[in-house]
This record gives C-alpha cells, sequence and structure tokens, in this order.
C-alpha cells in the first residue's frame, strides 16, 4: 500500500507517519510488522504508535540506502510483513555466544530489531580488534558478566540493560521504587509530559522525551517509576550504549518537585552503574536547559560534549564514579 509521507523527527529517532486507514487495513493491530519500501530500498520494521500517531523509523543506514533526508517527501509503500525474523549471526559472534550459555539464552530472546542492531555493529567494525571488543561487549552485557576488576559483575536484562539487584538508595519521604511494567506506560507518559512541558516555549521544539512511546520504552529500556500513595511520581530510563551507561530520563512530575526525588533516582542510577561495573555514567540535556545543567554540574557531571541532532542541541555530561 503505497502513501506519500514526510521524514520526519519521531522522538529521539527519525521516521515517517502511516496513516491510520492503511494500519487498520493491515489488519495486524497497531504495531504490526512491515516490510516498506522508499526509493527502491526495502527494510523490515515494525508500526509504533506514538503521540496518537503510526511511526515507522528510518535509521541512518536506511536513510542512506534510501538516499533521502530529514524534510524530505516520499513515497512510500508498506505491506504486512509475515515471513519469520531471524539475524544470520556472524561465525566469531555464533561461537561466542555458543562458549556462554547464558548469554546465548538472553541473545536468543532479543527482539528482532535488538539483534540486527548488535551483529550491523560488530559487522560494521573497521579492524579485526574492535570488531572483537564488540563482541566481548556483548558478551558481557546479556550474558551477566562485566568484569571491571576482581569481583566485578552485573546483571542484565535480555534488552542489554542492567536489571536492578541488591539494595538500592533509601527513597526521600515515603517514596518507592520499582521496575515498570507495561501497563505503566500511559501514567509515565503523562508524568514525562508534565515534566518537560514547560520547555516547549523555552526551547523552540517539543522535548523528545514527551513524544517517546513508553510501550516500547519499558519494553526494550530498563524503567523506575517511584510510587507515592500508589501514584507513580518519577520515573528513571537507563540504557547501556557505545558511549557507556546512559541515564537517558529522569524525570519527577511537577507536583513532587523540591523534595528531593530527582536526586534520588540520580544516585539510583549511579548505584545500578556502579554494581553493573561501570566506571562512569553519562546524559545529555538541552543546551537551554540550564537548571538542569546547573545541577548536574553541582553533583559532579563534567560536560565533554555539544552536539546537534534531531533539532536538538544537546550538552553531553559525563561524571566518573568513585
Amino acid at each position: 500500500m503505497r502513501f506519500p509521507a514526510t521524514v520526519e523527527p519521531a522522538g529521539n529517532a527519525t521516521g515517517i507517519e502511516v496513516p491510520a486507514e492503511i494500519v487498520t487495513a493491515l489488519g495486524a493491530g497497531k504495531r504490526p510488522k512491515v516490510a516498506i519500501t522508499i526509493n527502491g530500498h526495502t527494510w523490515r520494521s515494525r508500526v509504533a504508535p506514538m503521540g496518537g500517531r503510526f511511526i515507522v523509523g528510518i535509521s541512518a543506514a536506511n536513510r542512506a540506502a534510501c538516499g533521502i533526508a530529514e524534510g524530505d517527501s516520499v513515497e512510500a509503500d508498506v505491506q504486512l510483513d509475515t515471513e519469520p525474523r531471524v539475524v544470520a549471526e556472524p561465525p566469531d559472534l555464533a561461537e561466542a555466544l555458543d562458549g556462554d550459555p547464558q548469554a546465548r539464552a538472553a541473545f536468543d530472546r532479543l527482539a528482532y530489531g535488538l539483534k540486527r542492531k548488535h551483529v550491523q555493529a560488530i559487522r560494521d567494525a573497521k579492524t579485526p580488534q574492535t570488531r572483537q571488543r564488540r563482541i566481548t561487549k556483548l558478551i558481557a552485557t546479556i550474558g551477566g558478566q562485566h568484569n571491571m576488576g576482581k569481583g566485578a559483575g552485573r546483571a542484565a536484562t535480555a534488552g542489554g540493560t542492567p536489571a536492578r539487584q541488591g539494595t538500592v538508595p533509601d527513597p526521600p519521604g515515603s517514596y518507592s521504587f520499582r521496575r515498570a511494567r507495561p501497563a505503566d506506560a500511559p501514567a509515565v507518559a503523562a508524568l514525562v509530559h508534565a515534566a518537560y512541558q514547560h520547555y516547549v516555549a523555552r526551547i523552540g521544539i517539543t522535548p523528545g522525551p514527551m513524544t517517546d512511546d513508553y510501550d516500547q520504552v519499558i519494553r526494550d529500556h530498563q524503567v523506575t517509576v517511584a510510587e507515592q500513595d500508589a501514584t507513580i511520581a518519577g520515573v528513571l530510563v537507563l540504557r547501556i550504549t557505545d558511549e557507556g551507561f546512559l541515564i537517558d530520563n529522569v524525570a519527577v512530575h511537577p507536583s513532587h518537585r523540591g523534595q528531593g526525588l530527582g536526586r534520588a533516582l540520580l544516585d539510583l542510577a549511579e548505584a545500578d552503574a556502579r554494581r553493573a561495573g561501570f566506571g562512569s555514567v553519562y546524559l545529555y540535556t538541552h543546551e537551554k536547559m540550564t537548571e538542569n545543567l546547573a545541577l548536574y554540574s553541582k553533583i559532579g557531571y563534567i560536560e565533554y560534549d555539544r552536539r546537534h541532532e534531531k533539532g536538538f542541541s544537546r550538552v553531553y555530561m559525563r561524571k566518573h564514579l568513585a
């Protein structure tokens, strides 16, 4: 089914909107697996509900293969994808996975897109040394051991994000922390919207966290919620990337500001990073979110880069952990 579309920012990625009537016609629910073609290039993806719209993401590699860029008008063709999704493992990766039963089981549980991403990163390595480092890092991340000296270890979910273990910092007041569940997605999305809404006028664009699909975020990443009286008051999203242990989002509902919850969530992230064997954590924020920059600097984060990404002027900061 063909339709016109515009390549646009979509949360922290780039994508096109699929008309709702086409999603309905596909007959596979609101998150159908699809094969999408633009300019003769076809790839497999999944439609993602986002802010009342239906989006198919387009990676940088697929944009390059299609010869398109953000802002372009395109003709897209989307078809329901019913073929089994199997990622061919390079022999050296397969051998490493087979040598670690825990890593093999975790990798086999990964979603197709995550498997493909990991395999592509290994294939894209420029040197044998880089390739081996990426394989070793993947095994360590999903297999549960990331050695940073004697006795250091980590626990990880199938998606390559750290799983909660051991104790966590004492929450302020009567807050409690727990792992987010799929049913929490609407409440988390509402909290994030409330927390970031006041930035829209200041930065002139909707902050990325407000447009994220929290069904997908909770499924793919480590998301912790802080509760008070059975109401979600704060949220923390953590990921592991090529740059290290990322605090992807920390948000507190406006009605709970000034009570130490944001700092407690940051402390929790740092504690998780230590348990996972990382020597530092990093995050980014918009250059116009000056109160965030001041807070992060005050508690030990140091700016190390500035990047213009997806329309956002971002300041990257890192904190080395004792």
